[in-house]
């Protein structure tokens, strides 16, 4: 039986979960232990998922009916779903265009888990995401323990309760990101923007209330530890290979990247194509593909030595 489930969601993305189970397959120091849950959050609308159906590397795939709710609501109700079926001990829930450089991660994460006596490991909002939590890990990759995180009273549901919330939550959002001054570029470059976005999120918290926010407060509150991978800025070459920082130059200024214990884990493509956060190559797959071919193989090579 599977130790772990890989756990992601589909909204016509089937090229990127074929790429992305051979990734932490090929990746995995127990491939064999792991199990795939697919939910189609087109309820079947997506022909081409009969792709993950044929694959080399084959998993679950249950179509959802999420009442017509698109973007973060949407992929929050297929999360909530598939964590209520799981049955492994451990889970991670990745997005689809996320690509895993660290060998071994899966043996790796429990053992950090099982040292620390955390209940989940992974990658967080990026600091530059200002608002949003940064001491849990966000859908991208977030590896936890499976029981519990299904006695949790919350789940993945973003953003307020009721339309008055969301207004106060938007209005927030405005303030506290200073309208449209302080985007990622700016955040990178300027340290007094860095300092200001650290000192609105003391004031106002967590005001960017984005998928899982409800689950990291309910998790701190009960004083559980977590396991957090460091976001990457351009500029900041402490977890590069150090034969390719040309690569590593190219995948953090235009993408998201984590690093653990100074070690680059993984990166995150999509997460750049908010108007704040957007970068000049955030939609070009083929730019992303190349980055990630060239510090593969940067760090193979260093494993050889």
């Amino acid at each position: 039986m599977p130790e772990i489930t890989i756990v992601t969601v589909n909204w016509f993305s089937s090229d990127y979960i074929v790429a992305l189970l051979e990734n932490l397959h090929t990746k995995a120091k127990q491939p064999e232990n792991l199990g795939v849950l697919i939910i189609d959050n087109t309820n079947g609308e997506d022909s081409s998922v009969a792709k993950l159906r044929k694959g080399a590397i084959k998993g679950e795939v249950l179509p959802l009916n999420n009442w017509g709710l698109k973007g973060s609501r949407g992929h929050a109700i297929a999360l909530d779903h598939a964590v209520e079926m799981l049955e492994t001990e451990y889970a991670v829930i990745v997005d689809p265009d996320i690509y895993v450089f660290r060998q071994d991660w899966d043996s790796y994460c429990i053992a950090e888990m099982q040292s620390k006596n955390a209940i989940a490991i992974g990658a967080p909002y990026p600091s530059w995401k200002i608002g949003k939590y940064h001491d849990f890990p966000s859908p991208p990759f977030c590896f936890f323990h499976t029981k519990t995180i299904q006695k949790m009273k919350n789940g993945w549901t973003p953003f307020g309760d009721t339309v008055y919330k969301n207004i106060l939550t938007f209005a927030a959002r405005q303030i506290g990101r200073l309208g449209s001054l302080l985007t990622r570029k700016r955040y990178e470059k300027y340290a007094f923007l860095r300092r200001y976005a650290d000192f609105a999120e003391r004031v106002f918290g967590v005001f960017s209330q984005d998928t899982g926010w409800r689950l990291a407060e309910e998790v701190r509150k009960k004083g559980l530890k977590t396991i957090v991978f460091d976001s990457i800025l351009s500029g900041d070459y402490h977890a590069a290979p150090e034969n390719n920082k040309e690569a590593f130059t190219s995948l953090v200024r235009e993408y998201e990247a984590f690093a653990y214990r100074n070690q680059l884990f993984l990166a995150h493509k999509y997460g750049t194509d908010g108007l704040p956060w957007r970068t000049k190559q955030g939609g070009n797959k083929a730019y992303w593909v190349d980055c990630i071919r060239q510090i593969d193989d940067s760090m193979v090579q260093i494993d050889r030595k």
